[in-house]
């Protein structure tokens, strides 16, 4: 038995890869990693793409990694495949349907090409005849064809198991407001910005990198803003360090539906470290924000230091606490259901 893992990019930048290695390896089932090396910054192996001329033609950049999944494929001969991110997953349509009919799983992240109408019908077709798809967020649901789907959350188990009880709310002053990770939005985040810009006992911190840190800092700056701090990249193993200090965590993401449909990671720190989040209403995180209590679901930033006050002074800390394990506790049931689904994928 010998399954294929087909990323869309490059390890490092594949976390969830490590929920399916972990469960093989603890099995004993071989596998090789298919895996991009977009970067350049991973070590050649034989299962690794690794092109120095790439293409302005993104397109053409994928139909080259393809092409190089394909020989892989023909010369392996696996006996299952677990794809993930839809483009590969659509550029081997012809392969999956015709020569691993109920042999490939395919793992969606994010929304992303086949949510084109032109698209979608294929995209259904592979769903239809895959022997396992995943998805890492409820939200999706909405957004994809009707497909029998599994749940698979972006947590360690262990991580999530051992913070039960453990962990406790942050009333302290001044209130920290925490934006860790990929800085992306601009929109969304000036909002939370403007909502607590100068006032006294908040601060905004901003830790991580992305396409919209320079743009507000840039914002920050010039608006003579003095409670909005920013520092660039972070090592992994210092996030706790970080969401244990703030007070409560920025996930306010703009309305389009690959933002309302995901679960972030933020989301899964604030229920882990207890510290409540600040989310979008009307979207899935907004959606289990309101239904538990663990946090402020909002359409705009506007008064936000009166909401934040106005949260803190109306929750009860244990109740709070109890409700973000009895969510965290369902998580793990799912990510359990999750493992036994792959391994009875692997070896049917």
């Amino acid at each position: 038995m010998k399954i294929a893992l087909i990323l869309a990019s490059n390890c490092w930048f594949s976390p969830y890869l490590n929920l399916y290695t972990s469960i093989l390896d603890s099995n004993g089932i071989n596998y090789d990693i298919i895996s991009w090396n977009r970067d350049l910054s991973e070590p050649e192996t034989p299962t690794t793409f690794s092109d120095k001329r790439q293409s302005n033609n993104k397109l053409k950049n994928y139909i080259n990694y393809v092409s190089f999944v394909k020989s892989i494929l023909y010369k392996n001969k696996y006996d299952k495949l677990i794809v993930f991110s839809p483009q590969i997953a659509l550029l081997l349509s012809k392969t999956l349907i015709l020569k691993y009919p109920k042999r490939y799983a395919i793992d969606y992240r994010d929304l992303s090409i086949e949510q084109n109408q032109l698209i979608k019908p294929l995209y259904s077709q592979l769903l239809n005849h895959s022997g396992l798809n995943v998805i890492s967020s409820p939200g999706y649901k909405k957004y994809l064809p009707p497909a029998n789907y599994i749940i698979s959350h972006n947590i360690n188990n262990k991580i999530a198991k051992s913070a039960i009880g453990k962990y406790h709310i942050n009333k302290a002053n001044p209130i920290k407001i925490l934006t860790i990770g990929s800085i992306r939005d601009y929109e969304s985040n000036i909002d939370v910005i403007n909502g607590i810009a100068n006032i006294t006992n908040f601060e905004l911190y901003f830790v991580g990198k992305g396409i919209a840190s320079d743009k507000l800092q840039n914002y920050v700056k010039h608006q003579h803003i003095k409670n909005v701090f920013f520092s660039g990249y972070y090592t992994k193993k210092d996030e706790p360090t970080y969401v244990l200090d703030a007070s409560l965590l920025n996930i306010f993401y703009p309305q389009i539906k690959s933002h309302i449909s995901a679960l972030s990671n933020r989301f899964y720190n604030s229920l882990i470290f207890k510290r409540p989040m600040i989310v979008t209403k009307h979207s899935i995180q907004g959606d289990y924000a309101e239904k538990y209590n663990i946090g402020i679901s909002l359409e705009n930033c506007k008064y936000l230091s009166s909401k934040i006050i106005t949260f803190f002074n109306n929750i009860d800390n244990n109740l709070y606490e109890t409700q973000c394990d009895k969510l965290l506790n369902i998580f793990i049931d799912e990510n359990i259901l999750f493992e036994k689904e792959v391994i009875n994928f692997v070896l049917k």
